[in-house]
């Protein structure tokens, strides 16, 4: 039981720095930054690193870096959700509950995940800039 409290709240920052770490790599952005802020912080600089990396030949990045760390942030929030979700799903207190808690807990799970997710899209669509688009390569790729 207590390996859930430590696999729980390091799964999610841990993927993301290890795909990072070598995203960044590739993309020639700042590795060592990027890496230990996705692991520290995740909710914040995920989104960021992803509306801000370099992008290769062909790629297209359309609506500013505002709409793409909204819709970023929205997408991790959502795994994190899931994996939240997942984990407090294999409790064997869990099993034991009666469905009507089960059922209320599922519930607020559900909205502590949409009204976050919803709030950050919508300011996210006001913020989108359908003239601001960059193409690949930027930065040092370039």
């Amino acid at each position: 039981m207590w390996i859930y409290y430590l696999l729980e709240p390091a799964t999610l920052p841990l993927l993301f720095a290890i795909w990072i770490f070598f995203d960044s790599q590739q993309r020639n952005n700042n590795r060592v930054k990027w890496t230990l802020g996705a692991f520290f912080l995740t909710p914040f600089v995920v989104p960021n690193y992803f509306a801000k990396r370099n992008l290769k030949e062909g790629e297209v990045r359309k609506g500013g870096r505002n709409w793409h760390r909204c819709k970023y942030f929205t997408l991790y929030w959502t795994l994190f959700m899931v994996l939240f979700t997942f984990f407090s799903r294999l409790s064997e207190l869990r099993v034991m509950q009666p469905i009507r808690e089960q059922a209320f807990e599922l519930f607020g799970i559900l909205m502590l995940w949409i009204i976050p997710a919803g709030v950050v899209l919508l300011v996210g669509i006001f913020l989108k800039k359908p003239s601001k688009v960059e193409k690949g390569p930027t930065g040092s790729l370039a």
